[in-house]
């Protein structure tokens, strides 16, 4: 009976442990202005609750990493950062725009595809930025731009069998 007992006892931890998602995911900020910036998002959720960090400007003499927290209600997305966490930029931390987004999940939540809107606001609380967002699954993306690539490839190679000599 305790042998039961202690497996029926791991069968339920295990469960709660699996009601935390870690989720990792990339797309752009689309300031109004019309210059897209590179956005990743990583972070935990549990019950709702999530907790994690950003990065803005991935990959450029600006990356900027902030704490982030936040909420999943139904197929929607709340999130705000709060904190920065380190930056390659050298400007000051009051000339830093925070964000606070509001995304809808698209499609199923296997492709975690989100659309949204964002507004930015200085320490002071002044509004900085504002505009839309759009991410999905980091891993799915990536699949997606190594199919483009091999597409784009085919299509210079044929590119090449077809010149003449």
């Amino acid at each position: 009976m305790c042998k039961y007992f202690s497996l029926l006892f791991f069968f339920i931890l295990s469960n709660f442990s699996f009601a935390q998602n870690h989720l990792d995911l990339m797309g752009a900020l689309f300031v109004d202005d019309g210059r897209p910036i590179s956005y990743r998002l990583i972070f935990e959720e549990e019950n709702g609750q999530i907790n994690g960090y950003s990065i803005t400007g991935v990959g450029t003499n600006f990356e900027t990493k902030s704490e982030l927290s936040g909420k999943f209600i139904g197929d929607s997305l709340f999130l705000t950062e709060f904190q920065l966490l380190s930056t390659l930029s050298e400007e000051p931390i009051s000339n830093f725009c925070f964000i606070d987004l509001k995304a809808q999940l698209k499609g199923s939540k296997k492709k975690q595809s989100f659309t949204g809107v964002f507004v930015g606001r200085f320490l002071n609380g002044e509004k900085c930025a504002s505009g839309k967002v759009v991410f999905a699954d980091k891993d799915q993306l990536q699949k997606k731009i190594k199919q483009v690539q091999k597409v784009q490839q085919l299509i210079g190679d044929k590119k090449q069998d077809n010149k003449l000599v």
